[in-house]
């Protein structure tokens, strides 16, 4: 009996998983008929103890074009006068360039920070016990993934969009029964939602609504000087917000964060009413938040808001947003071979080896099993 391994063609924001795959077992003993659970006895055969699990080189955590993981982000100490209240339970990391990162909310539909480094710190339960399988994640909101770089831009906890002629830069959410807790779900379906992430041959596409506003968003890092190379250096490179806003018939407000001393925002339009910078006073301690104002609009707005260093960064041109789907990821197919259990009881247990011997060096580990009524699992 053999077990297949395949990509699933859906992908979603789950825990952090660094190989997506689809396990198809066929499950002989779910066809027999049923037998009487016969009593323990002191002779009945025991299962081997399951062997070892081998040490190898495993590949990393993160693939290294990875397009997007999700994550714990905490951002509270970033450092200057970013928000001290940056923690988001749920977000999607995307890969905006070589070193470049953007971390969105997905409750709240907000970027926790744009920054440029190696990713996030490894302390959350995934990538910690990856390549070690006995480490936990301790309790509590102290030890957890946080930005690794700097960090260029960060919003606190408050929606990331707004409707209406003023922002008003607080969370609508009720408050939890613990104070400290931001863990509180989604906005309300009237505010928004987010709906998917969609990967495409030129990265993470996120998709969400404001209000009824359908916006699609990618980040791109791009070169701010001519001998430059995107993704060098802080100082040759810039992150660009593409979004593709549909129709609104109020004005929507972009929340762009606080920003550090040394970067500065631009934004550009496709045409029609021009979407304009403008910065409100910040939040507790705060630093001043800066915000895209887009006003009312009959059909779908291209807006490009780019961030980068002062006095270097040039706007970029509201581009399209990707759309096309990618060619797949891992397209090779990996076996096991089932051992049955050689007991005779109702309840036995089979080892069903995990394909650790695979093209991509993945410390494979399952998400779930399920058995069907058509006998297959």
């Amino acid at each position: 009996m053999t077990v297949s391994f395949q990509q699933h063609p859906v992908l979603a924001v789950g825990a952090g998983v660094a190989l997506m795959a689809l396990l198809a077992v066929e499950a002989p003993w779910a066809r027999q008929a049923p037998t009487a659970p016969a009593p323990p006895t002191a002779t009945a055969p025991r299962p081997a103890p399951a062997a070892a699990r081998p040490q190898r080189d495993w590949a990393a955590w993160l693939e290294p074009d990875a397009p997007f993981f999700s994550s714990v982000v905490d951002a509270r100490v970033v450092g200057g006068a970013m928000p001290t209240d940056n923690l988001s339970p749920r977000s999607g990391v995307v890969r905006a360039g070589v070193h470049h990162w953007m971390a969105f909310d997905t409750d709240l539909l907000r970027v926790v920070a744009l920054w440029d480094g190696p990713g996030v710190t490894p302390t959350a339960l995934a990538p910690g016990s990856y390549h070690a399988p006995d480490k936990k994640t301790p309790g509590g909101q102290t030890a957890l993934p946080r930005p690794d770089g700097t960090v260029w831009a960060a919003t606190g906890v408050y929606p990331g969009w707004e409707i209406g002629a003023s922002p008003r830069l607080a969370d609508p959410r009720e408050p939890a029964p613990s104070p400290e807790e931001v863990g509180r779900g989604p906005l309300d379906a009237d505010l928004g939602r987010f709906i998917a992430v969609q990967v495409t041959p030129e990265g993470a596409v996120l998709e969400y609504r404001v209000g009824q506003t359908a916006v699609r968003e990618q980040v791109r890092a791009v070169r701010t000087r001519e001998s430059g190379t995107a993704g060098a250096t802080s100082a040759d490179t810039a992150l660009v917000r593409h979004l593709e806003v549909g129709a609104a018939s109020e004005t929507l407000w972009l929340v762009l964060g606080v920003l550090r001393d040394e970067v500065e925002p631009l934004v550009h339009t496709d045409g029609g009413p021009d979407a304009n910078i403008e910065t409100r006073p910040g939040v507790g301690a705060g630093g001043p938040v800066h915000l895209v104002r887009i006003p009312p609009h009959d059909s779908v707005r291209r807006v490009a808001v780019t961030v980068g260093p002062r006095g270097h960064v040039r706007a970029s041109a509201a581009a399209r947003v990707a759309a096309s789907a990618p060619a797949r990821r891992w397209p090779q197919a990996v076996t096991t071979t089932i051992v049955p259990s050689g007991a005779t009881e109702a309840y036995v247990v089979d080892d069903v080896p995990l394909p650790l011997d695979n093209p991509w060096r993945r410390d494979i580990r399952l998400g779930d099993i399920q058995f069907l009524p058509d006998g297959t699992g």
